[in-house]
């Protein structure tokens, strides 16, 4: 009934009731003054949650590729989808009748990290202008760009100096899961003892099945 007494859901007649018998009872007294404490207490949280809320990125990060690398970047996209990550791929977030450059303006903003993806074609004009883009929003921010080489690349193009010096991710190779990485270059968070034991036990079925199948 307290509760419902300071959130003001008590009928005005019981209230009243309530109030006269706080007056003379000192027992009721503490239980009022400290379920008032515990009330504006969870009123701050949820104010702050709503706070954070509105102001958290909407994706994790930003995918920036050449448009003749699209399929390949589309389905990195869907694989960090299904591992919790969110992904801006313009083919999904831009809507048609819209301009694109104040829709990616705004995004960029916003967004906690890049992904670069480098194919057989290099990198695209607009590609470029993105990066320059993303480049100024990660000094000021210290948000990570990372360098993604695609897995039908035969010879990495010569890299711009701002990405030469960042560590990549090769999806060429299976070990260590190039996903994985990828992962850890958006969140910051490591890939655990057993996702590594995973993907090496994936390799090792990989090859066996090679191996059998051979003549």
């Amino acid at each position: 009934m307290v509760e419902r007494y300071l959130l003001g859901h008590l009928p005005e007649s019981a209230s009243a009731r309530l109030e006269e018998h706080v007056l003379i009872c000192e027992g009721c007294q503490v239980l009022v003054a400290t379920t008032e404490t515990y009330i504006c207490a969870m009123r701050q949280a949820m104010r702050s949650f709503r706070e954070a809320a509105a102001i958290r990125p909407r994706f994790d990060v930003f995918l920036c590729h050449n448009t003749h690398s699209k399929p390949a970047v589309k389905r990195i996209g869907r694989q960090l989808k299904r591992r919790g990550i969110m992904p801006w791929l313009d083919e999904w977030e831009l809507r048609p009748g819209v301009r694109w450059q104040h829709t990616l303006a705004d995004q960029i903003v916003g967004i906690r990290s890049a992904a670069v993806f480098i194919g057989d074609d290099g990198m695209g004009p607009w590609q470029n202008l993105e990066l320059e883009a993303f480049l100024c929003e990660f000094v000021r921010r210290n948000c990570p760009v990372i360098p993604v080489i695609l897995p039908a690349v035969h010879k990495v193009p010569e890299l711009p100096v701002f990405l030469r010096g960042n560590t990549w991710v090769d999806f060429r190779k299976r070990t260590p899961k190039p996903v994985e990485q990828l992962v850890w270059g958006v969140t910051g968070l490591r890939p655990d003892a057993s996702t590594q034991l995973a993907a090496q036990g994936e390799d090792h079925l990989i090859r066996h099945v090679q191996q059998k199948s051979q003549p």
